[in-house]
């Protein structure tokens, strides 16, 4: 199949991770956390939680329409009050939301007029629509983490309760239709598949396709609208995320998409070797029981079917993690969302967002699958673990 990337290159890739991450090991050994002076972790810890406060001022801004105010305003300099009006708010609040944003030099201001600007320069992570845009709208994560922060504490007293349900997570759905939603309406037809000349191939001819724990289905009516002789089905768990994908689809007259509400790890058993591409982005970690997921997803595939995986992109071992920041806050949000939603259910295998590259493949070859190659994503710190079913 397609996806079989240069041996060479992949060993190549795989090495430079292996030194990268060894030097980042013997640096710590023999400079790091013995030389460090109680001063200079002081002013790093500081920077942490200074940043940590600051970014929950961004959500705000974020939800509220103040950056989308300022991204209207361009590059001009406006008062509070200006910039108040256009956002619909108060002005002694939004005052006080641009200091934050002033002094942490996310917004310019002029110390002769006390006027504010956006630069042009970051404007575009402030513009809906746009790739930049997608870490402000992980800002707006915070305050759904924070919705379950005593609950969480609770989890993990010994005598506490095992995980979280997802009723707990009222934002969550709408959340990751913003933030990955992005990602797909950018990337999937434009390269993702291209990427796959064989599949982009056979997806125009007709096959069928099975986009699991679709969500609010995003990719799947992609899927329906760009590939119309493919059969497109999403499935998913949440009755209220059907629902709103079936009403899109009513909307947009396709006729070529079914969604289906459904346990992924109980598979229609009519299913069995008839799907030609099973599409799952981001998903497989959450999932209580992610290894009958994957037994299923081998079951229900035509022999040399291919199963997109799409994951955050990690190492299994944390020390090979150390000294790469964006990992802290995928650790952060495992914690506080994908380990105790996974963990709420008996005999979870509780992978958690950061399981890792090892630990996927291991998982992806005790499904009787294959990993042909692991690519990264485009604009994102996720990894294609491309698989498929022997013949």
């Amino acid at each position: 199949m397609q996806g079989h990337y240069s041996f060479v290159r992949r060993i190549g890739r795989a090495e430079k991770r292996k030194c990268k991450s060894s030097l980042v090991i013997s640096i710590m050994a023999e400079s790091g956390a013995k030389e460090e002076t109680s001063e200079a972790f002081a002013n790093r810890f500081s920077t942490i939680l200074t940043h940590g406060f600051v970014a929950l001022a961004v959500s705000l801004g974020v939800d509220t329409g103040i950056f989308d105010a300022l991204v209207h305003l361009k590059d001009r300099e406006s008062t509070a009050q200006e910039i108040a009006d256009a956002a619909g708010l108060k002005e002694r609040y939004v005052k006080e939301w641009l200091g934050c944003m002033s002094v942490a030099r996310l917004v310019d201001i002029n110390p002769e007029t006390e006027k504010y600007r956006l630069p042009e320069h970051r404007a575009p992570f402030f513009t809906r629509g746009t790739d930049a845009h997608s870490l402000a709208v992980l800002s707006t994560e915070l305050p759904m983490l924070s919705e379950v922060y005593s609950k969480l504490a609770d989890c993990l007293k010994k005598d506490g309760p095992s995980g979280l349900p997802y009723s707990d997570y009222s934002l969550f759905h709408s959340f990751m239709a913003s933030l990955s939603g992005r990602w797909v309406r950018n990337h999937l037809v434009q390269d993702f598949i291209p990427s796959m000349p064989k599949i982009e191939e056979k997806l125009k001819s007709g096959v069928k396709v099975l986009d699991l724990g679709c969500g609010r289905g995003v990719a799947t009516l992609l899927f329906a609208e760009n590939y119309p002789n493919s059969s497109v089905i999403g499935l998913e768990i949440s009755e209220e995320c059907v629902s709103f994908a079936r009403e899109q689809a009513e909307k947009k007259k396709l006729t070529n998409v079914e969604f289906v509400q459904c346990d992924a790890a109980e598979l229609p058993s009519d299913w069995s070797n008839s799907v030609d591409y099973v599409y799952v982005y981001d998903v497989i970690h959450d999932l209580a029981q992610a290894d009958k997921v994957l037994k299923e997803i081998h079951r229900i595939l035509k022999p040399g079917g291919v199963f997109s995986m799409i994951e955050p992109d990690c190492e299994t071992k944390q020390s090979r993690n150390v000294g790469l920041d964006r990992l802290s806050l995928l650790y952060t949000v495992s914690l506080f969302h994908c380990l105790p939603i996974s963990l709420y259910f008996d005999g979870s295998v509780g992978l958690g967002t950061a399981w890792g590259r090892d630990k996927a493949k291991e998982y992806i070859s005790n499904a009787g699958l294959s990993t042909d190659a692991v690519v990264k994503l485009p604009a994102s710190i996720h990894a294609h673990f491309i698989c498929s079913k022997p013949n």
